[in-house]
């Protein structure tokens, strides 16, 4: 406890500079360089060319003391190390042949329940990514949808005014064109209105107008001089289109096909016309009641049957499901159908009048 004090004091003193740092540089001419580093840089000469060497200077930061290793054990003699190899080697062969072979067992299992760790059909993210596609299709739909039915009710009536412009200068393949957009345009907005109605009618006829035969049913069969023939030249004219103003034999028979009063006489032999069309018997019945038996309608050729042997009568088949009414009375004067006095003109107007209140009323 006397020294107490200057133990105290001896904490507040500044440890002592470290001892000079010496340093030893090689020269290029060969020589050494030699002495001890101070704070700044130096270039001194060398003692043998003159020539000046950049020395650093000392190092400001305390030399770092490298821990002790430890010592390695002591190695024992070889005798030793041989002997006690030469024992072990013994013990564990006689402990072989004294202990059975122990067999692997398994692994213990975990005790409780294991959570297995299966990957989802069905996650948050992926039910997101759907949710937002399907509402992106229908928005796109509808705006696709919207587009088509803003541009459908502008071209009704522009499709329709050029259509019928055109039927009026006998122009049946622009008024066919256009009157097929005016119809799909209606059909699209779903009208059922007296001027879509009208406007299906003209560009049925429009159609049928611009798709009719060069030459008539007559003609087209009489281009050939046999039955054979006769089916060739009908398959080659499929799906044309024939109007025609005939009468239908016994209207009133509900089964079978309607026939028509229109017998076609060839060298090779007798032909008849039939029809099987539910329109087409009620427009006869119509008509038979109005004290007018005619009916004046369009429709496909579809085939021609060969002759059986009952009649020996072969037959000309129509389309019936392609067969309408003719309603219109300037498409059929168009044509070239024009009655020569007022009493058929007038005839021809009332049976397309007729013809037109039974379409309606089919509709």
């Amino acid at each position: 406890m006397a020294n107490w004090l200057s133990r105290a004091t001896e904490g507040f003193r500044k440890p002592p500079p470290p001892p000079p740092e010496p340093y030893n540089v090689r020269c290029d001419c060969g020589g050494t360089v030699a002495g001890d580093r101070v704070v700044a840089a130096q270039r001194p000469s060398c003692s043998l060319c003159g020539r000046q060497v950049f020395i650093l200077p000392a190092n400001v930061y305390p030399v770092s003391v490298r821990p002790k290793k430890p010592k390695p054990p002591a190695v024992e003699s070889s005798v030793e190390d041989d002997e006690s190899t030469a024992t072990a080697t013994a013990t564990k062969r006689d402990r072989r042949h004294a202990e059975p072979a122990k067999k692997s067992t398994p692994p213990p299992e975990p005790k409780g329940i294991l959570l297995k760790s299966e990957t989802r059909l069905v996650t948050p993210f992926r039910a997101i990514v759907v949710a937002i596609t399907i509402v992106g299709s229908l928005t796109l739909w509808g705006l696709w949808q919207r587009s088509r039915v803003e541009s459908a009710k502008a071209n009704v009536l522009a499709a329709n005014e050029a259509g019928m412009r055109a039927l009026n200068e006998g122009d049946f393949a622009t008024a066919a064109r256009e009157l097929t957009r005016a119809r799909k345009a209606v059909d699209l907005l779903h009208r059922t209105d007296a001027e879509a109605n009208t406007i299906r009618r003209r560009c049925r006829e429009a159609v049928a107008g611009n798709e009719l035969s060069d030459t008539g049913l007559f003609e087209i069969l009489a281009e050939s001089g046999t039955v054979a023939g006769k089916s060739k030249l009908a398959t080659r004219h499929r799906d044309r289109w024939v109007l025609l103003d005939t009468v239908i034999i016994e209207p009133e028979q509900a089964n079978g096909p309607c026939v028509l009063d229109m017998p076609l006489l060839f060298d090779d032999g007798k032909y008849r016309v039939e029809i099987d069309s539910a329109l087409v018997r009620e427009a006869a019945l119509e008509a038979q009641a109005a004290g007018d038996a005619r009916v004046l309608f369009a429709a496909q050729l579809s085939e021609i049957r060969p002759p059986s042997d009952k009649d020996g009568i072969a037959t000309v088949v129509l389309n019936g499901k392609t067969a309408f009414l003719w309603t219109t009375l300037e498409t059929y004067t168009s044509l070239g159908y024009a009655e020569t006095r007022e009493e058929q003109l007038q005839a021809t107007r009332d049976l397309i009048t007729r013809q037109l209140e039974l379409s309606e009323t089919a509709k």
